[in-house]
């Protein structure tokens, strides 16, 4: 018998996820061609996010106390706040004409990744003990994320208000 969820699962992906991708490569492919681009170098914009999604995913199935299962909050937190960082420098990079792609600041949401593979694969070696705690790892990762996204996101704000003049959070001085 076939569990409910993997059936949802499979509905989901079918009308669903492939639907989706094949529309957005579509648009894609109809703007590169509007522009004469290269679909090679508009499809390389999607190496980051693959590289996080499979990052995640080794570390899921690495994990000596198996994050996903223990943790999903923790990681559903950091992974989606990296997810919106690098969906938020891509927007920047088409708005601002910035460069795009592995030569910007979006690999910065991958920083971390490594370091919690190498983790998880220590405990495949030192018979189920990671070189550091799990809960510190995901928490970390956590905080760097959201930091990360945060200091996107304020510094976005404030050079939009730098841009439009506006004077928004200043303590006037009172005068006399």
């Amino acid at each position: 018998e076939i569990p409910l969820y993997v059936i949802v699962l499979i509905l989901m992906i079918m009308f669903a996820v492939i639907p989706t991708v094949g529309s957005n490569i579509g648009n894609v492919q109809k703007v590169v061609d509007a522009r004469k681009g290269s679909m090679e170098l508009a499809l390389a914009m999607l190496l980051p996010f693959i590289a996080l999604l499979a990052g995640v995913a080794v570390w899921c199935y690495l994990s000596p106390s198996d994050i996903m299962k223990n943790q999903p909050h923790l990681l559903v937190i950091g992974t989606g706040s990296a997810f919106g960082y690098l969906v938020g420098r891509m927007i920047l990079a088409h708005l601002c004409d910035e460069p795009k792609g592995l030569k910007t600041g979006m690999c910065m949401a991958l920083v971390f990744l490594p370091f919690a593979i190498a983790n998880a694969l220590t405990a495949k070696i030192n018979n189920g003990t990671p070189l550091a705690d799990e809960l510190l790892v995901i928490l970390l990762y956590c905080a760097t994320s959201v930091g990360l996204y945060m200091h996107l996101a304020i510094s976005v704000c404030h050079e939009i208000k730098d841009a439009l003049g506006i004077y928004c959070f200043r303590i006037a001085r009172k005068e006399a």
